[in-house]
């Protein structure tokens, strides 16, 4: 079955749970339960087979994208853009492979060039060196940093910022939940309202290291291997994970400060909650959070709490979990959307495990640039290996101070 025909499936099976739902929610029982559990199994059984499609279509993506860039970067059209691809995917193969030396007169040719572009464009930061390896900080460093943006759960609900360099600076925040005008009589004057004020946060940029990540020199060698894409994706994964860990639960102290550490509770759940929650404590989360902030209001939990949370019933006994439809709606628990994050805690004495509101409030800094090298000294060589190491530059900061994310905590016993 084609990846459209499974979609469609899935898409007929959430949208045949949906109505049945919607027909029975305000008489549900326990023959519409076993309904929508059968519906429900399907739509797992459809989502695992999808998941595996759209791994494989990604890399057609990916590769879309790299010449989508290559066009507009040197405006050139799309056979053009396909040949300079080719030619800056054989240049990276010849570096990993052999090193600064392997490269041909040639290929050194061309990084110059693209270099002195780059220079005059004011899009080079810094000047790096081929053992830096001069495509690497631009066309391959920055589809690490799209994949990462894939990966967890922070990218995909926080607010996204890049710059050119690394530098401090702070945001200005400020909290105007509370704040409201007044009517003035006529010929009155308007107060004037001193109590307004303004904080700043610090926004840096710490410095992450993927680790040496050792390959072997068959692997390297062996043309029928993917190699760029073999070490995008070793890099990706170890730079994605511990961001992402710290911009979920990072102290701030030497690190991104983490949503989950800057977030007030908004629950904290009474003795026996060590390891559970129920539907009216969510219903307290809830209501813990703004209205004003509620209109543009997320769940974020792992996976673990989704798998309890397709379970529990409201109030009258109804499931909480509804699945998406494309293009009409998307998956929810109880009427509000939700993003999974691995870094999240599960269920355990005085963890964090549930998060909930206006999850964009969060920011996440990227410095574009990517650095990777490569070693190739004895400590390596002895064992038919080479080593790349990768750095990225990034920040985290929960910018609202107004309570607009708050969390359930679990209680110690």
């Amino acid at each position: 079955m084609s990846i459209q025909a499974l979609r469609e499936a899935r898409n007929a099976a959430a949208r045949d749970l949906r109505n049945h739902y919607d027909k029975h929610k305000d008489s549900w029982n326990a023959d519409h339960q076993k309904v929508y559990d059968e519906l429900a199994a399907k739509i797992d059984g459809f989502d695992g087979q999808i998941a595996a499609e759209e791994r494989l279509l990604s890399i057609e993506a990916s590769n879309n994208e790299r010449l989508n860039r290559i066009e507009e970067r040197d405006d050139v059209g799309r056979t053009e853009a396909g040949n300079r691809a080719e030619q800056e995917s054989a240049i990276m193969r010849a570096w990993l492979v052999g090193g600064p030396q392997a490269l041909t007169n040639q290929q050194r040719q061309y990084l110059d060039n693209r270099r002195n572009e780059a220079i005059r464009n004011g899009t080079l930061s810094t000047s790096p060196n081929v053992d830096g390896g001069y495509l690497v900080q631009q066309e391959f460093a920055r589809s690490i940093l799209e994949a990462m943006k894939l990966f967890g759960g922070m990218r995909q609900v926080a607010t996204i910022m890049a710059t050119a360099n690394g530098a401090s600076f702070l945001q200005p925040t400020t909290d105007s939940s509370s704040e409201e005008g007044e009517i003035v009589a006529e010929n009155a004057a308007a107060t004037t309202d001193t109590s307004i004020a303004f904080g700043s946060k610090l926004i840096g940029a710490y410095r992450f290291s993927s680790k040496l990540v050792p390959i072997s020199l068959e692997l390297l060698q062996d043309s029928a291997v993917d190699i760029e894409g073999h070490v995008r994706d070793r890099l990706t994964k170890r730079l994605a994970r511990i961001t992402e860990r710290l911009f979920t639960t990072g102290t701030g102290v030497g690190q991104p400060e983490g949503i989950i550490t800057a977030a007030a509770v908004g629950k904290a759940l009474a003795a026996g909650g060590a390891t559970s929650f129920t539907y009216d404590d969510l219903v307290d989360l809830e209501h813990s959070v703004d209205p004003a902030y509620r209109a543009r209001a997320k769940y974020m939990f792992n996976d673990a709490v989704l798998k309890v949370l397709k379970r529990m019933k409201d109030g009258q006994n109804r499931p909480l979990w509804l699945p998406s439809i494309a293009g009409v709606a998307p998956s929810t628990i109880s009427g509000y959307e939700y993003q999974l994050n691995q870094a999240m805690a599960a269920p355990a004495a005085n963890a964090k495990s549930v998060a909930f509101g206006d999850l964009s409030t969060y920011t996440i800094r990227d410095v574009l640039a990517v650095d990777i090298y490569r070693f190739a000294d004895s400590a390596f060589m002895s064992k038919g290996q080479i080593a790349l190491l990768g750095f990225s530059r990034h920040d985290g900061k929960l910018m609202d101070v107004g309570g607009a994310v708050k969390t359930l905590q679990h209680s110690a016993t």
